[in-house]
């Protein structure tokens, strides 16, 4: 045959396919390969573009939350500072930075809490609210919870307090009853406007001491401090010019009265009844002209007895008096 033999290659169908669409068929195949492969990378660009958009999403807001938290921190700590450096008018630093302390608390509630002090240069202002945390902190009643105590109300609203009725709401009187401390502390003396301080009976504590700061009260009028566990008569008390209430018996006083009992030009009441006191009386309680009530009874007192303590309601029974 002058026509040339197509070369055929057998498959096992027994099908024959000319060579040239052999190899067509193979750029097809070929050509579908690297559509498909051109498609796959494209959808992994893709997915990989999404992904990072993702990580980036999520640095970026993490970053804001580091940023914020780190801000808030910053203010905080910057507050803390502010506020310790004004107490330290009021505290010594090292007791304002130890936190087994009331003081410590009170700092922190000051720094973190409030929000009623904004000028840490009103030290009258600063001092009654520093003071009326400290008293709270020291209480050892875990029960209290201040009748809604908050950053943004006033002291006087605790329920712990009783105050004046006025624009400066100035605390007059502590309610003891609710704040059971066995340790008064010294910051009570930061309460200038207190005029009644009752620590009677404070069981099943009993006080052994007062802090010298409770004679910075220079507006007291009654102190109460019987049922205690005193062991003399705290020298503090005799700065309280303006006391006209003063009871301190049923403790454990010895020693003697001084003669500072002069200062109690106001003075009303007194009672040292139950207590170890001995000496001769001061001759300074002879100048005590307001005086109406004295029970002295119950102690070790000795010598004569004061010429004027016929003329008020008075005790004297169990001592070594004479005349």
């Amino acid at each position: 045959s002058d026509d040339v033999e197509m070369q055929t290659k057998r498959h096992p169908g027994n099908i024959a396919i000319p060579e040239d669409d052999e190899a067509a068929r193979a750029i097809g195949e070929d050509s579908t390969f690297r559509s498909s492969v051109n498609f796959k990378f494209t959808l992994d660009t893709r997915f990989w573009i999404r992904v990072g958009v993702v990580a980036i999403l999520l640095c970026g807001t993490i970053l804001l939350f580091v940023g914020l938290f780190v801000d808030d921190s910053s203010d905080d700590l910057s507050r803390k500072q502010n506020v310790r450096e004004a107490l330290t008018n009021f505290t010594q630093p090292n007791i304002l930075d130890d936190p087994s302390t009331p003081q410590y608390k009170a700092l922190e509630w000051l720094a973190l809490e409030d929000t009623t002090i904004t000028n840490y240069n009103n030290d009258k202002r600063l001092a009654q609210r520093y003071a009326a945390l400290v008293l709270y902190f020291s209480s050892t009643d875990k029960s209290i919870d201040g009748n809604g105590m908050s950053g943004d109300s006033h002291e006087c609203d605790w329920g712990l307090f009783k105050c004046q009725d006025s624009i400066e709401q100035q605390i007059v009187e502590i309610l003891v009853g609710r704040l059971i401390m066995a340790e008064i502390p010294p910051e009570i003396g930061f309460l200038s406007s207190l005029e009644k301080l009752d620590l009677s009976d404070l069981s099943p504590l009993s006080l052994i001491n007062l802090p010298d700061n409770i004679g910075s009260l220079a507006n007291l009028k009654f102190l109460n401090v019987s049922g205690n566990a005193l062991d003399s008569v705290p020298v503090a008390i005799y700065k309280l010019s303006n006391l006209e209430t003063l009871d301190l018996s049923f403790n454990d006083m010895s020693g003697k009265l001084d003669e500072a009992v002069k200062n109690f030009l106001e003075l009303r009441y007194l009672d040292l009844q139950q207590n170890k006191l001995s000496g001769e009386l001061p001759k300074s309680l002879d100048a005590l002209r307001s005086l109406q009530r004295l029970f002295l009874n119950n102690n070790a007192f000795s010598g004569s007895l004061p010429h004027f303590y016929r003329y008020f309601d008075a005790n004297f029974a169990d001592n070594s008096f004479t005349g």
